[in-house]
């Protein structure tokens, strides 16, 4: 009987050493949880902060484009003017060139 007594004293502390054990590794695995928890989401944030990067880039290099694209056509059409000016200015240098020979032979008749 004394025996069966202690080896159930004997018994009843290994169970609460193993308790206590079994707790003291759930908290550690808590800790870890939380803590690789933690670092998920700051690498979500991170990956997150990299996207709208990727996405601000994209953006300004769209703008940028469609800014060319706007300039050339503008520098196209500034050309064009240009050229159309030009050619109106020679026209019209040729017509009072011809009316001022018209009038030279005229005078000379």
């Amino acid at each position: 009987m004394e025996k069966e007594k202690k080896n159930m004293l004997v018994r009843k502390a290994q169970e609460k050493d193993a308790l206590h054990k079994t707790l003291q590794d759930n908290q550690l695995n808590k800790v870890k949880l939380i803590e690789n928890l933690k670092k998920e989401r700051e690498e979500d944030i991170r990956s997150m902060e990299e996207y709208a990067k990727i996405l601000e880039k994209q953006e300004n290099d769209r703008k940028q484009y469609f800014l060319k694209i706007e300039r050339n056509s503008n520098n196209f059409m500034t050309k064009a003017v240009e050229n159309t000016l030009k050619d109106m200015n020679i026209k019209n240098k040729d017509e009072e060139n011809k009316m001022k020979n018209y009038l030279i032979e005229k005078e000379k008749r």
